[in-house]
């Protein structure tokens, strides 16, 4: 898939995956998280590696699961919200140029999941 489809799928993101039933996998992430388990000792605790568990927080984000300041906090997200501009970003690379290293690929998911989230 080319980073322009990527970059479409986050920005626009699919609503059926805001339809589709938290699964079993999803639920035992979810009490992990509420139980201030941290990404890291989720990860360990399921034997997972670090970028699904990052997957699987983003889409608890986007089904309003989790609220995104309690994964990277309310300042974090302000300045990354304040960052996108939706009439000149076709890319994520792009949102994350703009950004340099004020926040990573993971935190810019999130926030773009909050966002989609609301719509």
């Amino acid at each position: 898939m080319s980073e322009d489809k990527r970059t479409i799928g986050w920005i626009n993101w699919n609503s059926d995956l805001k339809k589709k039933k938290v699964s079993e996998t999803l639920e035992i992430t979810l009490n992990l998280f509420l139980a201030k388990k941290t990404i890291n000792e989720i990860a360990n605790i399921r034997k997972f590696k670090i970028e699904s568990v990052e997957r699987q927080i983003i889409e608890l984000i986007t089904k309003s699961k989790i609220n995104v300041d309690d994964v990277i906090g309310k300042k974090k997200r302000e300045m990354i919200f304040s960052n996108i501009n939706y009439d000149n970003i076709t890319k994520l690379s792009e949102i994350k140029a703009n950004l340099g290293e004020n926040a990573n690929w993971f935190e810019i998911k999130c926030v773009l999941a909050h966002i989609n989230s609301n719509k």
